[in-house]
């Protein structure tokens, strides 16, 4: 069964164009999907959702009528009603990629590139070598501020397809904005605006390069708040809700971004701080960045707060001791840190855990720098058999050095053992684009996909594993698994 949709929705820049539905048949589900469609290409949406809602519910296993509904609701700002509509229809038929498009591009109004990201990534093995899709997906970077991987997907896209329009805005728009490269913006957009005629977005390049609007004004802002005010409220709700799960490296990353992209509200630095101070336990950090909230916003109502949470009259200057009191020993000691390393990498190794986390802790206290010092506190709670607070160490230890690829890969492990594969896979995506060679990330990815029934992208990532390492204590399983699927192949044909 495919979808069938009526609604072109999704914007120019990944040039989504959907055919009609034919209907076919006189059930009432089926009228009333009918009906819906008409409703839907008139615009008119709320009566569209009407009708779509009941053919749904008469035919729960149509996957046009979901995602139709979907659209209904999106369009209404029903955006948690729509994002679930969208989920059913691509479970229910895996071979359209069209839901997971729409679930991306709600997400993406909403803020939350790193879910879109995640979404599209799905689209892109279900069809891979789409230029829509890889073009989404560079778009999506391109918010995220990763350069390097939204040009490495738009290069893709124009490899398979150069004459793709979308493709060719958005390398000029990165070239431009993101590498201030004007001479490639320049060839990039004239190439664009020789594909898109009249549909170019400027009349010509001197315009695109000093980003001078075309002749059509912007839409105005609705009364109330700032649009980017708006934008920067929205990303700090989704940390929260990340903090709520306890998904706190989702949150880090997104409090990050919001802090990057919207300096001069005061919000996404205080909810930071918080998070680094009440979350992931960096004291160190989360006065840092008290002290640089204080600094930046010093008639804000926080500061008293932040006065007497890190005890300075001053944020940026620190206390004077007591003459009666002996001056406090210096908090870094890296050579002392050192020690208390190795001791817990002793006890670690005897699996005395309880005295491993100790002396880790310890280190750390001493030098907070010390990021796989936090890597190895992680692996001891893991250990003990303490899950969260495993979780927690490995995001501290990213925190700290977000290159290091092993706490990624055992930030991936935990979401596993949690059952939150979706959480993992991100994981894993990155670190096969800094570490495509990653033969543990491999191993994980195909049990992954093994359990979702994904026998070919399981196998795929078995074989990588295999020939990265075959020495690797799981390895004989896996091959013993690899010959298993080729012998059932070989009886199937």
């Amino acid at each position: 069964m495919s979808i069938k949709l009526c609604y072109s929705a999704l914007p120019a820049l990944t040039a989504l164009l959907l055919g009609l539905l034919i209907i076919s048949g006189c059930s009432s589900g089926e009228a009333n999907l009918e009906t819906g469609l008409a409703r839907l290409k008139e615009g008119n949406f709320k009566e569209a959702s009407v009708y779509l809602k009941k053919a749904s519910e008469q035919m729960p296993d149509n996957p046009s009528a979901r995602c139709n509904l979907g659209i209904a609701y999106w369009k209404t700002g029903l955006h948690k009603e729509a994002l679930s509509c969208l989920r059913k229809a691509a479970q229910l038929c895996p071979e359209d990629v069209r839901p997971l498009e729409f679930q991306a591009q709600i997400l993406m109004e909403m803020q939350n590139f790193n879910e879109a990201r995640s979404v599209l990534v799905q689209a892109d093995k279900r069809l891979p070598s789409s230029v829509r899709i890889l073009t989404a997906i560079a778009l999506v970077e391109f918010r995220l501020g990763n350069n390097p991987q939204a040009l490495a997907r738009l290069n893709q896209a124009l490899e398979i397809d150069p004459a793709y329009a979308p493709a060719l805005y958005n390398m000029a728009v990165l070239q431009r904005d993101r590498l201030n490269n004007k001479e490639a913006a320049t060839n990039f957009f004239l190439n664009y605006q020789k594909v898109a005629g009249n549909e170019a977005k400027f009349r010509d390049a001197p315009q695109f390069l000093n980003k001078i609007p075309s002749a059509t004004p912007p839409p105005q802002q609705p009364a109330g708040k700032p649009a980017k005010q708006q934008q920067a409220e929205t990303l700090v709700a989704n940390a929260k809700k990340a903090i709520d799960k306890q998904e706190f490296d989702s949150a880090l990353e997104t409090l990050k971004q919001a802090v990057k992209n919207y300096p001069n509200d005061p919000t996404p630095l205080w909810e930071l701080a918080v998070l680094y101070d009440k979350h992931l336990k960096f004291e160190e950090k989360a006065i840092e960045l008290y002290r640089k909230f204080a600094r930046q916003f010093p008639t804000d109502t926080h500061v008293a707060a932040i006065q007497k949470r890190i005890g300075d009259s001053q944020p940026s200057a620190k206390k004077p001791a007591k003459p009666e009191t002996k001056p406090a020993p210096a908090k870094s000691d890296p050579e002392e840190a050192q020690k208390a390393f190795q001791e817990g990498l002793a006890y670690q190794n005897s699996q005395k855990w309880d005295d491993a986390i100790e002396c880790y802790k310890r280190a750390f206290e001493m030098d907070n720098s010390l990021a796989y010092a936090a890597y190895n506190l992680g692996l001891t709670y893991k250990g003990k058999g303490d899950i969260n607070n495993a979780k927690q160490s490995f995001i501290q230890a990213l925190a700290i050095d977000p290159n290091m690829t092993k706490a990624r890969y055992m930030m991936a492990v935990i979401h596993n053992m949690k059952n939150e594969n979706k959480q993992a896979v991100d994981y894993l995506n990155h670190i096969f684009r800094v570490d495509p060679d990653y033969a543990k990330a491999h191993h994980l990815m195909g049990v992954i996909l093994q359990e979702a029934n994904n026998i070919e992208g399981a196998r795929n990532h078995f074989e990588k594993y295999i020939k990265l390492a075959p020495d690797d204590p799981s390895a004989k399983m896996t091959q013993e698994w690899l010959n298993s699927i080729k012998d059932q192949q070989h009886s199937g044909r």
